[in-house]
């Protein structure tokens, strides 16, 4: 019954039709990157340009680097973007994948942007995460305790540069050793833990 009528309708609404069975052909992590591209309201260089929401993955986009059809890392930096950060980006977490293997994103590279506002708590949802730079933005707010608690952190955790203000919370003394720790130039009191 539904293709007799397909064929009564006009080809605007098959068209219609086409361009919404296509969208929902996107996988979860390229849903979580539409949602930045969403926040972000300047975009000058046209980096996001190539990020359609009729691809099937994202993994060919520009700035998206992935493995196993996950994506693993985003790195947008110094393209001058304005906007905010989604929570959406946490569904961009660790997944199990169907041979077993834990996969999910594991580097997030947005610094010397506009990026503003706080960074959302559901940044916490990215656990897979050993690389995290969000220097040389107008980020604000307090510094996120979920950030504190990535346990795979290995390389840089990188917020200098931003407006976060408040006492530097006890958390982050728990940060491994081998992560290197930039807070410099924000609005933060106390000493790091």
């Amino acid at each position: 019954m539904l293709a007799v009528s397909l064929v009564g309708c006009s080809a605007w609404g098959f068209i219609l039709l086409s361009s919404v069975s296509s969208a929902t052909a996107l996988n979860d992590d390229g849903l979580s990157l539409l949602a930045l591209k969403s926040a972000i309201s300047v975009d000058p260089t046209r980096a996001l340009h190539s990020w359609l929401e009729s691809d099937h993955e994202p993994c060919g986009w520009s700035g998206v680097a992935c493995r196993g059809g996950r994506v693993t890392a985003v790195s947008l930096s110094n393209l001058s973007l304005e906007g905010y950060l989604p929570s959406e980006m946490s569904l961009l977490s660790a997944l199990e994948n169907s041979i077993g293997l834990i996969t999910g994103l594991i580097a997030l590279d947005l610094s010397y942007n506009n990026l503003s506002g706080p960074v959302p708590v559901a940044i916490g949802g990215l656990t897979s995460l050993v690389h995290l730079d969000l220097s040389s933005n107008y980020l604000d707010g307090p510094l996120p305790l979920s950030i504190a608690a990535f346990c795979n952190l290995a390389g840089v955790l990188n917020l200098s540069y931003n407006a976060f203000s408040g006492e530097i919370p006890p958390e982050y003394g728990n940060l491994p050793v081998v992560v290197s720790l930039d807070l410099r130039h924000n609005r933060l009191t106390g000493e790091i833990p």
